[in-house]
């Protein structure tokens, strides 16, 4: 409807900041990332927030299992109470799920369902699931970035993503060196 108020919590450059939302979940947001919701956010069906960035979701379940729905660029991640990491940048798209269960739904109606410690990520119009460490995954949250043979190219664009800092790599040879390290 054309007169819904959008309400958006958000956190800088440089910093995280967690915030309650009506129902009583949580989200944490990390740096330069914000999400989107409704005004009239509880009085719908679902809780629907739409995020840019990167956050962490802890879920409450509601009475009326009343479903709570990520949307991103690529797809939704639809939700009953549980805890879960979102990026939705530069094109990327991926979820770690640390506890209970969710489903994982693309534009074409494809359905991926995830269960605690897999990690999906959207690579050629499809959800692919794959191992990742849910400490690295979630190392932004203590104000850490952990890289793991992560190509220079790629640390550029994290410290532009998080800090605002644009950073040049003097020669352009260097950027498919890795490093790894915290």
């Amino acid at each position: 409807s054309g007169n819904n108020n959008k309400i958006t919590l958000a956190a800088n450059y440089g910093e995280t900041s967690t915030h309650q939302l009506p129902d009583g979940s949580e989200v944490i947001l990390n740096a330069n990332s914000a999400v989107t919701l409704n005004e009239a956010w509880t009085k719908e069906s679902d809780r629907e927030v739409w995020l840019k960035g990167e956050a962490f979701f802890h879920v409450t379940k509601t009475l009326d299992r009343k479903k709570f729905i990520v949307h991103t660029d690529h797809f939704d991640v639809i939700v009953t109470g549980t805890k879960f990491n979102v990026v939705n940048r530069n094109g990327q798209s991926n979820v770690m799920l640390n506890e209970g269960s969710v489903i994982i739904k693309t534009a074409n109606g494809n359905e991926t369902k995830m269960d605690p410690g897999e990690f999906v990520e959207f690579k050629n119009e499809k959800a692919l699931k794959r191992m990742a460490k849910s400490d690295s995954v979630l190392a932004w949250r203590e104000k850490r970035l952990v890289f793991e043979n992560t190509p220079l190219s790629e640390v550029v664009t994290i410290i532009k993503d998080h800090y605002g800092v644009n950073v040049e790599l003097a020669d352009a040879s260097v950027s498919d060196k890795t490093i790894s390290g915290m």
